[in-house]
């Protein structure tokens, strides 16, 4: 397994479910550095709602659309 495949699949499942519904989402991150990435999820953890997810995950990226 690839380092990025080993690092997807440690993601949590909510986050992933996100990032996978939004193409645009899903490249910024894999785009990041590790470090990045790994900010982005620790950013993610004890969101309240699939609806506070997907605010945080447009805010991450909404600079590029």
């Amino acid at each position: 397994m690839r380092m990025a495949e080993a690092f997807w699949t440690e993601l949590p499942m909510e986050l992933s479910m996100t990032l996978a519904k939004d193409p645009v989402a899903m490249n910024y991150f894999n785009g990041l550095s590790p470090q990045e990435q790994n900010a982005c999820v620790e950013g993610a953890r004890g969101l309240a709602s699939g609806e506070a997810l997907q605010d945080y995950v447009s805010r991450l990226y909404g600079h590029i659309r």
